[in-house]
This record gives C-alpha cells, structure tokens and sequence, in this order.
C-alpha cells in the first residue's frame, strides 16, 4: 500500500510530465513555425536578388542619366549614361556628390516605397 506522500509525488510527477510533454509539444510547433519562415525569408531573398540584378542589366541599357536613391539619398544605382554623365560610378554616395540641391528643373523624381526614388535627368548636354 502507498502512503499518501507517495501519492502526491506521483501525481507531481505525472503533473510535471505532463507538462514538460506541452511544453515540447509547443516548441516544436514553434520551431515548425520557424523553419516555414526561414524558408519564406530565403525566397524572398532570392527573388530580391533576381530583381536586383535585373535592374543592374537594365541599367546598363538605359540611355537617359538615372540615378536610383534610397531614403536618405544615397545612391543605389546609376545607369551607365549617369556614369558617363556625372563623372563614374557613385554607389553608396549622397546624391549630392553627383547632383545639386535643389534638384534642377530637368530632374525627375519619381517616388519609390520606402521613401526611395528613381531620378531622371531630362536635359541633354
């Protein structure tokens, strides 16, 4: 026969199973969860690393002055006619190293999310 404190450790001991099963069971989920994600974020890297070098080609074909700038006006990319045109290539510089504030009138700013834009310059020299 079992005493009672017997008793009581044994159902703390299913209780703690019981609750280490739950437990287990939800980080796994969780991890379940994660991997989906992962897997997501690596194909949206991989499709953000297709549109990237398609733009870069695209660039390279475009014959007007564009220069692509993210929100704080650093230059992302150029077209091959705004290299030739603004003195080479200014990846990673403030638009200012190759364009005067406030933007001329033959500028184009056309916006882009993020607070990024595509600049095109109109006039011909």
């Amino acid at each position: 026969m079992t005493s009672e404190p017997d008793d009581d450790r044994a159902e703390t001991g299913a209780d703690a199973a019981a609750l280490l099963a739950e437990m287990r069971a939800g980080l796994d989920a969780a991890t379940a969860r994660l991997e989906r994600v992962a897997d997501e974020l690596d194909g949206s890297r991989a499709r953000l690393d297709l549109l990237e070098s398609a733009v870069d080609i695209l660039l390279g074909y475009v014959e007007a002055v564009v220069v692509v700038v993210d929100a704080d006006r650093n230059i992302l990319g150029m077209s091959a006619a705004a290299v030739d045109r603004l003195g080479g290539p200014a990846i990673g510089k403030p638009l200012t190293s190759v364009l005067p504030e406030p933007l001329a009138d033959d500028v184009r700013a056309e916006s882009l999310p993020g607070g990024a834009a595509v600049l095109v310059v109109t006039a011909d020299d």
